[in-house]
C-alpha cells in the first residue's frame, strides 16, 4: 500500500488507505481533520466506496499562478470501484480543491430506489471544534431585487434534528484553528443539489440530493460518475484569517490560465 502526502508550508494532504478516505492537516498547529469514505447507492444497495490502494500521484497541469493539478487513483478490493482523485494545491495557499471520478472493473449502476439520491460524497469529522457557521452565497433579497451574502451560526437543536444546511460554506473555527468546507454551484438558493447533513454531534456530512444523479446510471470503465469540485482550507487563527486566506486564493490562484499540461 502506497502512502500518499501531498504538502506545502501551509497544510498537508494525506491518502493512507486506511479507515479514513484523507486527512487535511493544519501545519502551523499541527491540527488535523479527518474525511470518511464516499457512501453511494450502486445497484440498489447503499455501501461505502472504501479505498484499499492509492498509487503514487501524477501531475497533470502545471499553471503560471502557482497551482499544481495531480491526479491519484485508487482502486477498492472489495468493490472494484476505481477512482480518479483530483487535486489542485498550490504552494502558497492552505486552500485546497478536490473532485473525484467513479468507475468499476465491471459495470454496474447508481440507482435511486427511494426516487432520491443516497449518495454522500465524503464525511467530515470536526471534532475539537465548537463553533460552526452556514455561509450561503446567493440569498435572494426581493426588496432590493438582488442577492446578498448572509451567514448564521449552528446551534445544538441543528445537530439533533438533523437539520440540513445548504451551504456552499461551513466553518468550523475553535480557540486555535478555523476550517471550512465548501462545493462550487451556480444556483440560487433555496433551489439545491448538495447540502450539509448534521446527523452527529461534531459530525458533518456533504450528501447529495436532488438531481445528482441519474436512476441507473452506468458506471465502467469508459463512463464514470463525476462529483463537483469542493474547497477546503484550514489556519492556525480566526476565521477571518481563514476568509483572507480564501479571497487570496480566489483573486491569484483561480484566474490565470494553464502554463503546461502534463499528460498521465
Amino acid at each position: 500500500m502506497f502512502e500518499v502526502l501531498l504538502s506545502n508550508k501551509f497544510c498537508s494532504l494525506q491518502f493512507k488507505g486506511d479507515n479514513n478516505f484523507f486527512e487535511y492537516g493544519i501545519r502551523d498547529s499541527e491540527k488535523s481533520i479527518n474525511f470518511s469514505y464516499p457512501a453511494f447507492e450502486i445497484d440498489g444497495k447503499t455501501e461505502q466506496v472504501r479505498i484499499n490502494h492509492w498509487r503514487k500521484p501524477v501531475l497533470i497541469e502545471k499553471n503560471r499562478n502557482g497551482i499544481n493539478e495531480y491526479l491519484l487513483k485508487g482502486i477498492s478490493s472489495n468493490s472494484g470501484i476505481l477512482m480518479n482523485f483530483h487535486v489542485c494545491i498550490s504552494d502558497e495557499s492552505p486552500i485546497i480543491r478536490f473532485s473525484y471520478e467513479l468507475h468499476s472493473e465491471l459495470s454496474c449502476w447508481i440507482t435511486k430506489n427511494s426516487l432520491s439520491d443516497n449518495n454522500a460524497y465524503f464525511g467530515v469529522n470536526l471534532t475539537g471544534f465548537d463553533n460552526f457557521k452556514e455561509v450561503r452565497l446567493s440569498e435572494f433579497i426581493p426588496l432590493p431585487h438582488t442577492s446578498y451574502i448572509s451567514d448564521s451560526e449552528t446551534v445544538n437543536s441543528w445537530y439533533e434534528n438533523s437539520n440540513p444546511k445548504i451551504g456552499p460554506m461551513f466553518i468550523a473555527s475553535e480557540k486555535n484553528n478555523s476550517f471550512f468546507i465548501s462545493y462550487e454551484h451556480d444556483l440560487q438558493f433555496p433551489e439545491r443539489s448538495l447540502h450539509f447533513q448534521l446527523n452527529q454531534v461534531n459530525n458533518k456530512e456533504v450528501q447529495a440530493i436532488a438531481n445528482n444523479s441519474l436512476h441507473n446510471q452506468v458506471i465502467s470503465r469508459g463512463d464514470s460518475f463525476e462529483t463537483v469540485w469542493f474547497e477546503m482550507g484550514g489556519v492556525n487563527g480566526a476565521e477571518e484569517m481563514l476568509a483572507a486566506e480564501h479571497m487570496t486564493f480566489i483573486v491569484k490562484c483561480m484566474e490565470k490560465p494553464i502554463l503546461k499540461t502534463v499528460r498521465a
